[in-house]
């Protein structure tokens, strides 16, 4: 009885593995088509060449670089953020702060964030000088 139940599912398995039959493939190949295992055989493939790069040490090596500028930009952010506090902090205090002048200026130029540190600082000593 288990012989025979085993003897049917390896037939039954192998008859699925023929995907309708040798006419029936012959035909899908004819015609320029992939049978349905076939084609989940090549995305399977696809995906596996996929993940052996994603999982390269170059691939992790970029990304490390690029999490550290990610980083690095945020920091540069908060801290423009506190001087651009200050400035405010300044400029509520005093109206001889051409602000806009300064924005104007930095816009223009493509200023870096260390010069519009610089700007910030120079204008705030100016500011409390007079």
């Amino acid at each position: 009885m288990r012989d025979e139940l085993l003897t049917d599912l390896e037939q039954r398995l192998a008859a699925s593995a023929a995907g309708g039959g040798a006419d029936r493939v012959a035909r899908q190949h004819k015609d320029g088509k992939l049978t349905a295992r076939e084609r989940i055989a090549a995305l399977l493939d696809e995906m596996e060449a996929l993940a052996s790069i994603v999982n390269s040490p170059i691939v992790h090596e970029e990304r490390n670089k690029l999490e550290g500028e990610i980083e690095a930009l945020k920091a540069e952010r908060d801290a423009l953020a506190r001087d651009a506090a200050r400035f405010d902090w300044y400029f509520g205090r005093t109206d001889k702060i051409d602000f806009m002048q300064t924005y104007l200026t930095g816009m223009k130029d493509g200023w870096t964030p260390d010069q519009w540190r610089a700007a910030i600082d120079a204008a705030m000593k100016g500011a409390s000088d007079e």
